[in-house]
């Protein structure tokens, strides 16, 4: 039994982009981060929520020396797919998400093809 911990955050839409992932399902994503107020177990993965996401930051632009961009993605990604960002910010104004998160909405990509 493999339990995380996830902190749940409102899903932001952009009025004027298309939303293809499962933000156009939810209300809310489930970020796992050490500070959270809900937990699931990993070795269950029927019971894992759709809209679980993780945190990354990804390096653009260069090696070293390009863009820190964070996101959230979709953590049940199927292996054979790739994701893009689908139109959605995932942000709570709470101490636990600006302090594992930073100050601004992430994007959520969630969106595969």
């Amino acid at each position: 039994m493999i339990i995380i911990k996830a902190l749940k955050c409102k899903i932001y839409r952009n009025g004027h982009l298309p939303h293809h992932g499962f933000t156009n399902r939810y209300d809310d994503v489930y970020v796992i981060c050490p500070d959270g107020n809900y937990e699931f177990d990993l070795d269950d993965k029927e019971s894992l929520p759709e809209n679980l996401v993780k945190f990354q930051i990804r390096n653009i632009g260069g090696k070293g020396d390009g863009i820190a961009h964070k996101e959230f993605v979709l953590y049940n990604k199927p292996d054979d797919k790739f994701l893009a960002f689908g139109g959605s910010f995932g942000f709570l104004m709470e101490d636990e998400f600006t302090k594992n998160f930073g100050e601004y909405p992430i994007p959520i990509y969630d969106n595969y093809n």
